[in-house]
């Protein structure tokens, strides 16, 4: 049924393109592989992260996001498995997505934010609240987007940078891009190594078997067939290997080797008000646990996901309208899978119209269909009123879904194929003050879960994933960003961030464990012609560790700070070399009970272009 649902609409396609004319205004060139990120965003918050700042920062993309937004991660050791909680939801709740396709594991539902390097992407945007409607499953808390955008035009260019330090950490990445008329292209490589031994005061040792390794190459290629057609090709291959830190000196040691691939081709036509594009993709997941390497025992899973969708646009007037159709089919082997195998079907319709000069709305709707599930109607709505120039509110509520994972539903002597969905009632409420130099950013938000997934030990002591949590959430978000200019050429720059959550357990009153009340960061930069210094001060709250929130078991509060210097070369190269120091105060924090992280540590890098 799924399958002929999506070929019916796929074949409507071309009839649905031509069915509007009218001679309107007409549509930039653009080359951007997720538009509704840029253009369907009423009334939610966003944070767009350059190039510039990617760059400037190590290759860990866990590191640079917990600097830039209000994402809280737990990480279980430096390096080992790190998972996202936007506005105190879970990690399976919230989506990745790659170049406009929802990457999260197809076992867990969720990602593991150091197994991808930032290097090669050209921004990440973190979208605050549920984005169901446009990508899918798991989109509940928010969205992290990693992006591969060409401009209209690139130069020849040769970048190499290189890194090096504390517990012989090394990060290197070649990035080359040219033009041939009609044919661009971008190629990026990047590796992040580290043996990660750093001191542990407390048991006086070193962090044992914490050594990783892992590798992201790239690829952005893009072919104008005509003044309005073009093709374009998005791949990332990455794969690693990781060890995980012992807790004690007498546990095995394990280690976890990953390789996964990313491949779509996109095929963009436009004409005076209308564009559309046609993506085929080809993702795999495979990966192998060895759960003691003194007896070389292991267990593996792959996992293969085919994506077709078809995206429609038309602009008119002050309207914008958007049709999506997507299918996606999923199959997954392993040692302790069966039967892992899903197809969804889906459409989404979406609607912006600015009503008056000062106020915007957009209504999104989407239905997926699969063979499994009732999967429910879902919408958001958002709206936009300007006050004045530099004074806006802004709205917006939705809902939103998660489907069980792989691992949730078909996992041998655990799996539990009678769950349901999860389903989230989201809405968020802020206002933005922007003035030349300062920005001002403050939102409340509100989220209703329902049918939350955990794994409970069943009346034979197995444990199973049951449909038994709801959860509500809630609290407040704010910003600032300041800039004055000294001299010519001189400049401070100054970004806050502070985050209140409450993510409370509807049966018990009690928080979640894992989700800090309390969350802020800072950045205070000056910036020269040559060089810069830049100050970056972190706190993450206590969390509870334990479901009955007993505070005898939680892992405490810590703030860190770290600084960089940065000068600049132009005659030579047009290179930039930076020094780094992490948690310069060398305090001993946690951010998972019995997983110490690094003290103090240092870097160097350095980036040329030729």
């Amino acid at each position: 049924m799924v399958y002929r649902f999506v070929f019916i609409l796929v074949g409507l396609s071309p009839f649905l393109t031509w069915a509007q004319n009218t001679d309107v205004e007409i549509l930039d060139t653009v080359y951007l592989t997720d538009q509704q990120l840029r253009s369907f965003n009423t009334g939610q918050q966003q944070i767009h992260i350059s190039d510039s700042i990617i760059y400037s920062q190590s290759f860990s993309l866990t590191d640079i996001l917990q600097r830039e937004s209000h994402i809280y991660f737990k990480q279980n050791g430096y390096g080992m498995v790190s998972s996202a909680s936007f506005r105190g939801t879970t990690a399976s709740q919230t989506a990745v997505v790659w170049n406009g396709i929802n990457i999260n594991s197809a076992l867990t539902g969720q990602a593991d934010f150091n197994t991808l390097l930032s290097a090669n992407f050209s921004s990440i945007d973190i979208k605050a609240g549920g984005g169901s409607v446009l990508y899918g499953s798991g989109a509940i808390g928010g969205s992290v987007h990693l992006n591969q955008d060409l401009p209209q035009r690139i130069e020849e260019e040769h970048e190499l940078q290189t890194g090096y330090g504390s517990f012989n950490t090394f990060e290197s990445r070649y990035h080359y891009q040219n033009q041939w008329e009609n044919f661009k292209l971008k190629l990026a490589y990047a590796r992040r190594q580290s043996d990660n031994d750093f001191d542990i005061p407390e048991q006086n040792r070193n962090n044992l078997n914490g050594q990783f390794e892992m590798n992201s190459i790239d690829a952005t290629v893009a072919l104008d067939l005509s003044k309005h057609h073009q093709l374009q090709y998005f791949g990332n291959y990455s794969f690693g290997e990781r060890h995980f830190s012992l807790l004690r000196l007498s546990d095995p040691k394990t280690k976890f080797d990953n390789a996964d691939t990313r491949n779509m081709l996109a095929w963009q036509s436009q004409w005076k008000n209308m564009q559309s594009k046609l993506k085929l993709a080809h993702l795999t997941e495979n990966f192998t646990f060895y759960d003691n390497l003194d007896r070389d025992t292991s267990s593996s899973s792959s996992v293969n996901t085919n994506w077709l969708q078809y995206e429609f646009w038309i602009e008119w007037q002050k309207i914008k309208m958007n049709a999506v159709l997507n299918y996606q089919s999923t199959t997954a082997e392993g040692n302790q899978l069966e039967n892992a195998q899903r197809d969804v079907a889906g459409v989404s319709f979406l609607f912006q119209h600015q009503l008056f000069k000062n106020f915007e709305y957009e209504i999104t709707l989407r239905q997926d269909i699969n063979d499994d599930f009732e999967n429910p109607f879902l919408m958001s709505l958002g709206a936009v009123y300007e006050i004045q120039s530099y004074w806006k509110w802004r709205w917006h509520a939705s809902k939103n879904y998660r489907l069980p994972g792989f691992n949730d539903l078909f996992w041998v002597n655990g799996g539990n194929t009678d769950l349901n969905p999860e389903i989230a009632y989201q809405t968020e409420f802020g206002t933005a003050l922007n003035f030349k130099r300062l920005n001002f950013s403050v939102t409340g938000f509100y989220n209703d879960i329902s049918d939350m997934i955990r794994w409970l030990p069943d009346s034979n002591g197995i444990w199973r994933p049951e449909n038994t949590q709801a959860v509500n959430t809630y609290g407040v978000e704010a910003s600032t960003a300041y800039k004055y200019k000294l001299a010519t050429g001189q400049q401070i720059n100054l970004k806050t961030q502070y985050s209140y959550t409450v993510s409370e357990n509807q049966a018990t009153g009690n928080q979640l464990i894992y989700v800090p009340f309390h969350q802020a960061n800072a950045n205070l930069a000056y910036l020269n012609r040559k060089w810069s210094v830049d100050l970056n001060w972190m706190y993450n709250g206590a969390v509870f560790t334990r479901t009955d929130n007993n505070p005898n078991h939680q892992v405490e509060d810590y703030q860190l700070f770290d600084v960089q210097f940065s000068w600049r070369f132009p005659q030579f190269l047009n290179s930039k070399l930076s020094l780094r120091a992490l948690n310069i105060l060398d305090l001993a924090y946690e951010a998972v009970d019995n997983r110490p992280m690094p003290g103090r540590s240092f870097s160097i890098n350095l980036i040329t272009q030729f």
